[in-house]
């Protein structure tokens, strides 16, 4: 032990003169000799050589973490720390030591332990933060004023921080206050409040006519006063007003991506979340509870699930990472890169590693922090423009029961809704769960929030995206919820800043498990198929090479996920090498290989078990690169205007592979560009034509419901299809028995749009049997649900009793 990280205390009872001594540890300030853990030690000093170490068998060994210690301070006189003393007691308090020096020639040996001691207790932390403290009284249940003064103001005290507290007595003041506020006066402007307040400051520090570098250089605090309190959960871990308080005095400067809406002539930012569905309605139908806390979000949310409501809208997504799987790929590569080995202090240049690790995009917000602008220009316009491409196609759905984009992890204590968050990735995170779920098994999924098994259950949608557009319909009124605030409800678009504004976090990321699995997840991902400059997709030769590998890829998937001699052999007579300006030969190829003759039962049947092959788990990854590299390629066709055979077979080829994987943003957009741009130009062959439009009418038809629809899209393009026919029919008529042996007699990829319907004919065939029988035959039940026994008990929800190889649906009263 080096004689300057330790000193001997000599306290407590000067009779006894007891000695106790303090060593700086990698951890943290071990004091041994204590009675207790927390004896105030005020009597005199001396150095002791690491030969004098005291026994802990004298007294008790207490370890104060340096990430507790909140201030050191060496005199001639005395020598103090300042410290949380503990952090599991509520409310955390302050305790302080101080010793006496008697020998001013140990003056200068505990001025160096002292700071050093400080320099580890601080890391890379600014010390003695100035901050700019915003107060609101009224936030959530209320108490903010006592928790305040109570729980934050000691801390920030002993942290020997510059405050300037200004109580806020209006909504919408603190965003004027933010506009007006002199930039380099403070370190950090601290939200005293619930959600609703840090939104008003970016708000504020986004109107101003340096907004850019307005947020880039004022970092956003937060002390956890109101109902969710989001913002203090993910940055320090903990809706407590003292652990908030010390994750700020503690706290790196860490970027935030930011997301710009735009709703009618209105242009504002969110940091934290957008909702329509269930969650708002829970959130801003419950604001008459704020008394509960966070405890109103639960009981809203439960008394909705019973409704089954849904809420239909209009949809047009720019979809970044389309699977769950390589969430977790992106999400390990992002915390590996910018996470650092722990420091003593606990702390991490997160600025500087974002910036090395390639967290702020080449077009970085950095190079405008010098102009005296507004906010960065948007890439897709505003909800009031034409949509910037025609790739970018408006998707109805019609059972949606819930819509959340998130921006950070938690949303409430115990509600880690979007665990693939991270602060500056530029990305949201998307969540969408169809409405009529049967009630359990919809009350089951919002309850997998809290034991983070949210995101792996099948019937969560989870994406990556950069930028949406959402229209509602069909209904006069309803909630939308932006960072927890109600807006009017109509269209609104968003579209991501990544890296624009600044928050004061724990460890440089959020303080959220992340999705489940992530640690085994590969740390890159193989990027053979995925073109790193998109302006080489301009170039049709390069868009036809570029679309050999992408098949080429697609050959090797099929061939890891179980072994189709047909498809590969198909495949491999495919090449686009030295192709002429006719593509059709190859073509047909490609399209004989993803899609058989129509009405083939054998060919559709084998695909079908194919891809339900690939969509294991263990082969998701090399799927979502042949879904985003085929993305690349259309957003190419698009931009380059390309209309030709290629276009229209690489379309097809497109379409097929989205279908079979269950992609409505995929291939409905591409069906209705296939039809709208390509077809009158470049036409397709009947067979082609027929192919397409069954599927955007049995889309239609079974994933969004809407049989009017339907039946005008069969007319209005002549489609002549008995198959088609026949399932419009059965779902027109509830017949699930004809309905599920049409499943068997068409091909697979109309299966797969048939097995969107699979769910409401299964819950009608139910509720048929319900009103009908008291008891039925298990077999016999199983047979008509197309279901075995526990599926319909653990997935669609059902409650009846099994009595031997009989269901007991209803028992007969005794009279």
């Amino acid at each position: 032990m080096d004689t300057d990280r330790q000193v001997v205390l000599l306290g407590g009872n000067e009779a006894r003169r007891r000695p106790v001594t303090a060593t700086r540890t990698d951890s943290g300030l071990e004091i041994n000799g204590m009675k207790r853990p927390h004896d105030k030690l005020c009597g005199s000093l001396d150095v002791l050589t690491h030969n004098s170490f005291v026994s802990a068998d004298y007294g008790i060994k207490t370890l104060i973490p340096y990430y507790n210690i909140l201030w050191v301070e060496a005199t001639s006189e005395t020598l103090t720390i300042d410290y949380v003393a503990d952090t599991n007691r509520n409310p955390a308090r302050v305790d302080k030591q101080s010793w006496s020096i008697p020998n001013s020639h140990l003056a200068d040996i505990v001025e160096t332990f002292s700071a050093e001691l400080l320099s580890s207790a601080y890391g890379k932390a600014k010390r003695a933060k100035s901050a700019y403290v915003l107060l609101n009284p009224n936030s959530g249940p209320g108490g903010a004023v006592r928790k305040w003064q109570t729980e934050a103001k000691p801390l920030f005290d002993a942290a020997r921080m510059t405050l300037n507290v200004v109580t806020l007595t209006r909504g919408g003041e603190a965003t004027d206050l933010v506009e007006k506020m002199d930039l380099d006066k403070y370190d950090t402007v601290v939200a005293c409040s619930g959600d609703g307040t840090p939104h008003e400051i970016f708000n504020g520090l986004g109107k101003r006519p340096d907004a850019v570098k307005a947020l880039n250089k004022v970092a956003i605090s937060h002390i956890p006063c109101g109902s969710g309190n989001a913002m203090a959960l993910n940055l320090y871990g903990s809706n407590r007003p003292a652990l908030a308080a010390l994750g700020i005095i503690k706290g790196v400067v860490t970027p935030l991506d930011l997301v710009c809406i735009t709703q009618g002539p209105r242009r504002f930012l969110s940091f934290l979340s957008q909702a329509l569905g269930i969650v708002a309605e829970s959130d801003l139908g419950t604001e008459n509870w704020r008394w509960m806390g966070a405890k109103r979000f639960e009981l809203g949310l439960l008394t909705r699930v019973y409704q089954k409501k849904c809420y239909p809208f209009d949809l047009a997504v720019k979809v970044e990472i389309p699977d769950k799987e390589s969430i977790k790929v992106h999400y390990k590569k992002y915390i590996t890169k910018v996470r650092q080995p722990d420091t003593p202090g606990n702390s991490t240049d997160t600025t500087a590693a974002a910036a090395e690790t390639g967290t702020f995009s080449e077009e970085s917000v950095e190079s405008e922090l010098d102009s005296n602008q507004g906010l960065p220009k948007l890439k897709h316009g505003t909800v009031q423009d034409e949509l910037d491409n025609q790739e970018w196609e408006l998707v109805p759905y019609d059972k949606i029961g819930n819509f959340y984009c998130g921006n950070l992890a938690y949303m409430a204590p115990d509600a880690n809704f979007f665990p693939g968050a991270l602060p500056s990735d530029g990305l949201m995170d998307l969540v969408m769960i169809e409405g009529d779920l049967p009630t359990i098994k919809a009350t089951k999924t919002l309850l997998a929030v809290e034991s983070n098994k949210f995101f792996n259950l099948p019937q969560v949608q989870y994406k990556k995206i950069s930028a949406y557009r959402i229209i509602p319909r069909d209904q006069e009124d309803g909630y939308i919820s932006i960072d927890g605030e109600k807006v009017p409800f109509e269209p609104f678009q968003a579209e991501v800043y990544k890296g624009l504004g600044r928050v004061l976090s724990k460890g440089g990321t959020f303080e959220a498990e992340g999705p489940i699995g992530w640690e085994e997840a590969p740390l890159e991902i193989e990027e053979a198929t995925v073109s790193s400059g998109d302006k080489r997709l301009l170039d049709e030769r390069t868009q036809e090479q570029y679309y050999t590998t992408i098949i080429q890829r697609y050959m090797s998937f099929c061939n890891d996920a179980g072994k189709r001699d047909e498809l590969l052999r198909l495949f491999e007579s495919l090449s686009i090498d030295g192709a002429g300006s006719r593509y059709a030969a190859a073509a047909s190829t490609a399209a004989s290989a993803v899609a058989p003759n129509l009405g083939s039962h054998e060919g559709g049947r084998a695909i079908q078990e194919a891809v339900e092959r690939l969509q294991s788990p263990a082969n998701t990854l090399p799927l979502s690169q042949v879904m985003m590299a085929l993305r690349k390629l259309r957003e190419g066709m698009v931009a380059s205007k390309r209309i030709d055979d290629f276009a229209v077979q690489a379309y097809l080829f497109c379409i097929r592979l989205s279908v079979m994987v269950k992609q409505p943003e995929s291939y409905h957009a591409a069906i209705l560009y296939l039809l709208r741009h390509l077809h009158p130009l470049c036409p397709l062959t009947s067979l082609e034509l027929q192919e397409v439009v069954s599927y955007l009418v049995l889309d239609t038809a079974c994933r969004r419901g809407d049989l009017g629809e339907a039946y005008w899209l069969r007319r209005e393009h002549r489609l002549r299809d008995p198959q088609v026919d026949a399932v419009l029919r059965a779902l027109a008529h509830d017949n699930w028995i004809s309905f599920h042996r049409l499943k068997f007699q068409v091909d697979g990829h109309r299966a797969r749009l048939l097995d969107f319907a699979d769910g409401d004919l299964r819950s009608r065939t139910l509720k048929a049997f319900g009103r009908s029988y008291f008891t039925v035959e298990r077999r016999f039940l199983e047979s008509a649900t197309d279901a075995s026994w526990d599926h319909l008990t653990t997935k669609d929800g059902v409650g009846w009793e099994l009595d031997g190889d009989k269901v007991v649906i209803r028992r007969v009263r005794a009279r």
